[in-house]
């Protein structure tokens, strides 16, 4: 696969909403916003009920939207069909206020069946948290 084709990027993007159906019925949607050689930046709106009270993203919703979308990184650079998330770490630096975010995500190693990614939830400005994550390929 050419990584670099954009068309095969937004196909496994759309596809993720069937995989995980409750992105779908969160009304979540991730734009692609850059791609390069095993790295991507997307963007998503927040909507009224992603947060809490304060204005701030829900905690929950962040670890979501992480192994969501670094499982997605994963899938995108990985031709094989099944994955899972063997670990995934977060550190939540500031609360995540705005209303349009980022998340960009990079592979750091990828070996024969695990691979190791970490990424990073902004608007912009700030980082508001920090992942790592390993997952295992079947």
């Amino acid at each position: 696969m050419n990584y670099m084709d954009i068309s095969i990027v937004r196909t496994k993007i759309n596809r993720i909403y069937e995989e995980i159906p409750i992105l779908k019925k969160l009304g979540l949607e991730f734009n692609l916003e850059e791609l390069k050689e095993n790295e991507i930046i997307i963007s998503f709106d927040g909507k009224d009920y992603f947060y809490r009270k304060g204005g701030f993203l829900f905690g929950g919703f962040v670890e979501l939207l992480f192994d969501a979308f670094l499982g997605l990184l994963v899938r995108i650079f990985n031709d094989k069909a099944n994955q899972v998330t063997v670990n995934l770490n977060i550190d939540f630096l500031e609360e995540a206020k705005g209303n349009k975010f980022y998340i960009n995500g990079r592979i750091i190693r990828k070996g024969s069946s695990i691979v190791f990614v970490e990424g990073n939830l902004y608007n912009g400005e700030k980082i508001f948290a920090k992942a790592n994550g390993i997952w295992k390929i079947f």
